[in-house]
């Protein structure tokens, strides 16, 4: 049987961005529990479905691999404390934290409530200086893989990367016109994509996920490699 994620758990999210604040959290915290937690635990364990046969090693907890609903305002000037979107991440966890590539799935309402959103994407976002160090090699040694990746899924019809950030040069000890310049100036690599936002409560939202996971489980296994040098 397909999984649909319920019309409830969107209108929960739309109403949670119209009255983010404690006392009406504590008031549907029922509501909560039923209509989006729950429901978000079952879609990860439908996407992992899809991931037993597209990459079994990042197979994850879905109460592990997805976001908490309390949001980190420390050092944020928005001070809603609750997530109006809801995103999972799945790692390779048998490699420990920070050394694995992952695929994302999320979708929400923007703060007023007024949109809705939803997307896929997979990479390495931002890894501290040893793991950089290990992905520049990697680019270096292999950048033919991995655009040879990017043509056969086809990657820039389907997916944007511009959001991954750069350095303004290639840094040392790389030559500048070295052939994966493109490549060694990335301080990582994150793409995605957006879908239809009428797919979050479809019964063709696992499948979906599922098949662009297919198209990004080959950039993760490299992203993979690159870490496990």
């Amino acid at each position: 049987m397909s999984f649909q994620f319920p019309a409830a758990g969107l209108a929960f999210l739309r109403e949670l961005a119209s009255n983010n604040n404690k006392d009406w959290f504590h008031a549907n915290k029922a509501r909560y529990e039923h209509d989006l937690k729950l429901p978000a635990r079952e879609l990860c364990a439908a996407i992992n479905g899809e991931l037993s046969r597209i990459a079994p090693s990042h197979v994850s907890d879905p109460a592990k691999a997805i976001n908490r609903i309390n949001r980190d305002i420390r050092f944020s000037k928005d001070k809603s404390p609750y997530n109006t979107k809801v995103w999972a991440g799945f790692t390779d966890h048998s490699r420990g934290k920070g050394n694995s590539a992952g695929f994302y799935f999320g979708f929400g309402v923007d703060g007023d409530g007024s949109a809705t959103s939803c997307g896929v994407g997979a990479g390495l976002w931002m890894p501290d200086p040893p793991r950089l160090e290990k992905l520049r090699a990697h680019f270096a040694k292999h950048h033919a893989r991995y655009r040879a990746v990017a043509d056969d899924n086809d990657y820039a019809a389907h997916f944007d990367g511009g959001q991954s950030p750069r350095y303004k040069r290639v840094p040392k000890p790389y030559e500048a016109d070295h052939p994966a310049a493109d490549l060694l100036t990335l301080k990582g690599i994150h793409i995605s994509t957006e879908l239809d936002a009428a797919l979050i409560t479809s019964a063709e939202l696992v499948p979906t996920i599922g098949r662009y996971f297919g198209k990004l489980a080959p950039l993760v296994a490299l992203l993979d490699e690159a870490l496990a040098a």
